[in-house]
């Protein structure tokens, strides 16, 4: 599955939206202001024993009219 962060700064300060990881490959984030620019990376997470997370994706960002 995987893991959605964002931030409203790019590059750093990404904080953690799905605390269990997602199954599918879209995620709607509702929890967002007109006019603010938001920042996201993503994560593969494995299930397993010991679960694996890898490194972020490239960043993307995303503005609201």
């Amino acid at each position: 599955g995987y893991l959605v962060y964002r931030s409203t700064t790019a590059a750093r300060g990404h904080a953690k939206l799905t605390q269990a990881p997602q199954g599918g490959t879209t995620y709607v984030d509702t929890d967002v202001r007109p006019g603010q620019t938001y920042y996201y990376v993503v994560t593969a997470v494995v299930r397993s024993k010991r679960a694996n997370e890898s490194v972020p994706s490239p960043e993307a960002s995303a503005t609201l009219p």
